[in-house]
């Protein structure tokens, strides 16, 4: 489950040129927990710049976000638990595997 943000909200709580990370988000009171996925969303107008870091972002708040001057970093994923353990190879891996075996 991602945690919601919107720009409105990035816009009232951080002056402009601001740096935003998930631990800045925990600061200001947007999030509760700065280990669980964020995703940022566009309800809201943008004016100040900033540059953010989530792990998802909605199509038109990344607009908002780079024709105000800032920008995006997609942050990885950190899983923990039973769904650390589920990662399923890409074909090129399998395929290598395979050879592996036969010779």
């Amino acid at each position: 489950e991602h945690q919601e943000v919107n720009l409105q909200d990035l816009q009232a709580r951080f002056p402009d040129g601001g740096t935003i990370t998930p631990e800045a988000l925990a600061e200001k009171g947007l999030i509760r927990n700065a280990a669980q996925p964020i995703v940022i969303l566009g309800q809201g107008d943008i004016t100040g710049k900033f540059n953010v870091s989530a792990h998802r972002i909605s199509k038109s708040a990344q607009e908002k976000i780079e024709n105000a001057g800032g920008s995006f970093t997609k942050l990885e994923y950190v899983l923990t638990g039973a769904k650390a353990t589920v990662k399923l190879p890409k074909k090129a891996e399998i395929e290598a595997l395979r050879q592996k075996k036969q010779g």
